[in-house]
């Protein structure tokens, strides 16, 4: 995990109709109630939601932002296996 003060950040990467709007709500209240005990090891979580579209390419272009450029420490999802695949198993 990175040090300092900055949020800790959570995401999820998955837009599937019903689905994703279970996995925001869930997030939603989840990151209220860690927020409100003094968030995750001191440091407030902020929630981000980010749309991947279903796209492998697009989950594999935002993971990559998140690690590379945002240096989330928590990344959740996505929940298409298609799109998951995309991250673990990368296009040469």
């Amino acid at each position: 995990m990175s040090g300092g003060t900055r949020p800790l950040l959570a995401l999820i990467l998955a837009v599937l109709a019903a689905t994703s709007t279970i996995h925001k709500i869930a997030g939603e209240i989840s990151v209220e109630q860690i927020n409100k005990r003094n968030g995750f090891l001191g440091r407030p979580i902020e929630w981000v939601l980010l749309d991947d579209q279903s796209k492998p390419e697009v989950t594999r272009t935002l993971y990559e932002r998140l690690i590379t450029v945002d240096k989330v420490d928590l990344i959740i999802g996505p929940y298409a296996t298609g799109a998951g695949a995309s991250v673990v198993y990368p296009a040469p």
